[in-house]
């Protein structure tokens, strides 16, 4: 796409990238309009919401293009804005209006949700926790790798009924209880 130059006089001809800049150009040439007038911000803004209602969300190479085309509508309708500011005119409220597109698909994510852990992990992580502040009550070590061995020993001697697989190693427990501030 090229840049979209808003010095736009009403009866010159101009070569347009895309239909959506021809589209506009010619409305705003038709009716006989400068670019900056209401009526072609509410043009453009009334294509950006057919291309947006046309989308099928799929993340298809149609839906790119029309993402694409809504961009440079979002772009032109931004210069415009830009313009009514350097000429000190009166700025349309339909166009302080508009809010950036954004594109979500409605495809399914692959992977596990952003966030989450293992519900197995945080009950682990949750016993060692428990057994961390339960031993540093007592007052009995003073350091991590310590405290770590004596939770390896606690698992080994009454392992909660939860813990599925291995026991940790005691340099696991270690980074967990380096990585976690209790």
């Amino acid at each position: 796409m090229k840049n979209f130059s808003l010095n736009f006089d009403k009866n010159e001809e101009h070569d347009c990238d895309h239909e959506y800049e021809f589209k506009i150009k010619s409305f705003a040439i038709k009716h006989n309009y400068n670019f900056f007038d209401d009526k072609v911000i509410q043009y453009a803004i009334s294509l950006k919401s057919e291309l947006i209602n046309s989308l099928d969300k799929n993340s298809s190479n149609s839906d790119k293009i029309k993402v694409k085309y809504i961009k440079w509508i979002e772009k032109y309708l931004d210069e415009v804005h830009e313009n009514l500011i350097a000429r000190k005119m009166k700025i349309s409220t339909i166009i302080k209006k508009q809010k950036n597109f954004v594109y979500t698909s409605k495809r399914n994510l692959i992977a596990r949700p952003l966030g989450k852990r293992n519900i197995l992990s945080r009950r682990k992580w949750i016993w060692i926790r428990d057994q961390y502040h339960f031993l540093k009550k007592k007052n009995i070590v003073n350091t991590n790798e310590e405290y770590s061995r004596l939770i390896r020993s606690e698992l080994f001697k009454n392992k909660p009924d939860f813990w599925e697989g291995n026991i940790y190693e005691i340099d696991t427990i270690k980074e967990i209880l380096d990585r976690q501030n209790w």
